[in-house]
């Protein structure tokens, strides 16, 4: 019985949160600045690692699908610097 006053309340809390108010709804547009350059020709490659480690473990199947030897992460940046970009860091 707890269980069925429990849901009926829960249910009842999801539903007042679903209703619409148009009198509280008023949304506004937000003028556009006419001198943002034209996102599409934005190029910003982001690089993305969970660790850089040179560990080879077979056992390690998350770690292994999540981390990047220090020879591939040398070869990624190469590239990157290669193909004309410069890479950023937070330093």
């Amino acid at each position: 019985m707890k269980k069925i006053i429990i849901l009926t309340t829960l249910v009842i809390f999801l539903m007042g949160g679903c209703s619409v108010n148009p009198e509280k709804a008023n949304i506004k547009s937000v003028p556009t600045t006419a001198n943002i350059q034209n996102l599409s020709t934005i190029k910003l490659p982001i690089l993305m690692y969970h660790h850089i480690r040179d560990v080879d473990d077979p056992k390690d199947h998350m770690g292994n699908y999540l981390t990047a030897t220090s020879k591939q992460f040398k070869s990624q940046l190469d590239y990157i610097q290669q193909s004309g970009f410069t890479p950023v860091t937070f330093q």
